[in-house]
Protein backbone atom coordinates (compact mmCIF):
# COMPACT_ATOMS: atom_id res chain seq x y z
CA UNK A 1 0.00 0.00 0.00
CA UNK A 2 2.31 2.40 0.88
CA UNK A 3 5.18 1.44 -1.52
CA UNK A 4 1.96 1.88 -4.26
CA UNK A 5 1.20 5.56 -2.78
CA UNK A 6 5.26 6.62 -2.70
CA UNK A 7 5.29 5.46 -6.70
CA UNK A 8 2.15 7.51 -7.32
CA UNK A 9 3.47 10.25 -5.22
CA UNK A 10 6.83 10.35 -6.76
CA UNK A 11 5.08 10.49 -10.33
CA UNK A 12 2.91 13.06 -9.58
CA UNK A 13 4.77 15.40 -7.68
CA UNK A 14 7.34 15.10 -11.15
CA UNK A 15 4.25 16.31 -13.64
CA UNK A 16 3.74 19.66 -10.89
CA UNK A 17 6.86 21.08 -12.42
CA UNK A 18 6.01 23.02 -15.09
CA UNK A 19 8.83 21.86 -17.42
CA UNK A 20 6.60 18.52 -17.44
CA UNK A 21 3.16 20.23 -17.74
CA UNK A 22 3.19 20.66 -21.86
CA UNK A 23 2.46 16.76 -21.84
CA UNK A 24 0.60 16.49 -18.21
CA UNK A 25 -2.75 18.56 -18.24
CA UNK A 26 -5.01 19.64 -15.40
CA UNK A 27 -7.18 16.59 -17.25
CA UNK A 28 -4.52 14.25 -17.19
CA UNK A 29 -4.03 14.72 -13.18
CA UNK A 30 -7.94 13.95 -12.64
CA UNK A 31 -7.67 11.01 -14.70
CA UNK A 32 -4.64 9.96 -12.66
CA UNK A 33 -6.36 10.76 -9.95
CA UNK A 34 -9.55 8.76 -10.98
CA UNK A 35 -7.65 5.83 -11.60
CA UNK A 36 -6.29 6.25 -8.26
CA UNK A 37 -9.36 6.15 -6.17
CA UNK A 38 -10.51 3.12 -8.72
CA UNK A 39 -7.96 0.92 -7.10
CA UNK A 40 -8.28 1.88 -3.20
CA UNK A 41 -12.01 2.08 -3.21
CA UNK A 42 -12.49 -1.66 -3.55
CA UNK A 43 -9.76 -1.61 -0.66
CA UNK A 44 -11.70 0.65 1.41
CA UNK A 45 -14.93 -1.69 1.21
CA UNK A 46 -12.96 -4.73 2.07
CA UNK A 47 -11.98 -2.86 5.10
CA UNK A 48 -15.05 -1.41 6.10
CA UNK A 49 -16.97 -4.80 5.12
CA UNK A 50 -14.41 -6.31 7.41
CA UNK A 51 -14.91 -3.32 10.01
CA UNK A 52 -11.09 -3.21 10.01
CA UNK A 53 -10.77 0.44 11.68
CA UNK A 54 -6.94 0.10 11.91
CA UNK A 55 -6.32 -0.77 8.34
CA UNK A 56 -8.81 2.51 6.98
CA UNK A 57 -6.79 4.51 9.83
CA UNK A 58 -3.83 3.64 8.36
CA UNK A 59 -4.78 4.46 4.78
CA UNK A 60 -6.51 7.86 6.15
CA UNK A 61 -2.53 8.53 7.28
CA UNK A 62 -0.59 7.48 4.18
CA UNK A 63 -3.19 9.66 1.73
CA UNK A 64 -2.79 12.52 4.50
CA UNK A 65 1.36 11.95 4.03
CA UNK A 66 1.00 11.88 0.24
CA UNK A 67 -0.47 15.15 0.35
CA UNK A 68 2.17 16.76 2.60
CA UNK A 69 4.16 15.35 -0.04
CA UNK A 70 3.04 16.92 -2.80
CA UNK A 71 2.84 19.98 -0.19
CA UNK A 72 6.38 20.45 0.41
CA UNK A 73 7.73 19.61 -3.28
CA UNK A 74 4.85 22.48 -4.38
CA UNK A 75 7.09 24.67 -2.11
CA UNK A 76 9.98 24.11 -3.53
CA UNK A 77 8.90 24.42 -6.94
CA UNK A 78 6.72 27.72 -6.24
CA UNK A 79 10.36 29.02 -4.94
CA UNK A 80 12.16 28.19 -8.07
CA UNK A 81 9.37 29.67 -10.28
CA UNK A 82 7.96 26.01 -11.34
CA UNK A 83 5.01 25.35 -9.79
CA UNK A 84 1.31 24.69 -12.08
CA UNK A 85 -0.54 25.81 -10.01
CA UNK A 86 -3.55 24.54 -11.32
CA UNK A 87 -2.12 21.34 -11.75
CA UNK A 88 -1.08 21.34 -8.04
CA UNK A 89 -4.35 22.33 -6.69
CA UNK A 90 -5.70 19.75 -8.76
CA UNK A 91 -3.82 17.17 -7.19
CA UNK A 92 -3.98 18.12 -3.39
CA UNK A 93 -8.15 18.59 -4.20
CA UNK A 94 -8.42 15.36 -5.08
CA UNK A 95 -6.27 13.72 -2.51
CA UNK A 96 -8.57 15.34 0.03
CA UNK A 97 -11.94 14.47 -1.72
CA UNK A 98 -11.08 10.93 -1.21
CA UNK A 99 -9.96 11.40 2.44
CA UNK A 100 -13.04 13.01 3.15
CA UNK A 101 -15.21 10.18 1.45
CA UNK A 102 -13.18 7.64 3.26
CA UNK A 103 -14.60 9.51 6.59
CA UNK A 104 -18.00 10.22 5.74
CA UNK A 105 -17.82 6.39 4.81
CA UNK A 106 -16.46 5.80 8.31
CA UNK A 107 -19.11 7.87 9.97
CA UNK A 108 -22.09 6.38 8.08
CA UNK A 109 -20.81 2.48 9.15
CA UNK A 110 -20.50 3.40 12.35
CA UNK A 111 -16.95 3.35 12.66
CA UNK A 112 -15.61 6.86 13.00
CA UNK A 113 -14.56 6.67 16.37
CA UNK A 114 -12.50 3.65 16.20
CA UNK A 115 -10.74 5.13 13.25
CA UNK A 116 -10.14 8.85 14.54
CA UNK A 117 -8.25 6.82 17.35
CA UNK A 118 -6.50 4.41 15.38
CA UNK A 119 -5.00 7.62 13.13
CA UNK A 120 -4.29 9.49 15.92
CA UNK A 121 -2.83 6.86 17.55
CA UNK A 122 -0.69 6.42 14.12
CA UNK A 123 0.05 10.24 14.37
CA UNK A 124 1.23 10.02 18.10
CA UNK A 125 3.27 6.70 16.59
CA UNK A 126 5.12 8.61 13.82
CA UNK A 127 5.81 11.97 15.63
CA UNK A 128 6.91 9.50 18.88
CA UNK A 129 9.62 7.89 16.23
CA UNK A 130 10.69 11.57 14.54
CA UNK A 131 11.21 12.73 18.15
CA UNK A 132 13.78 9.81 18.75
CA UNK A 133 16.05 10.43 15.33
Amino acid sequence: MLAESRSLTAFMISRLQSDCMAQYTVDEAEEELREMQSKLMPRVERYFSGKDAYSIARLLYALENEVASIEAEARKLRLKGELDLKVYKTLTHGYLQILANILEQSSKKGLEGDVRSYYTFLRLEASGKDQQR
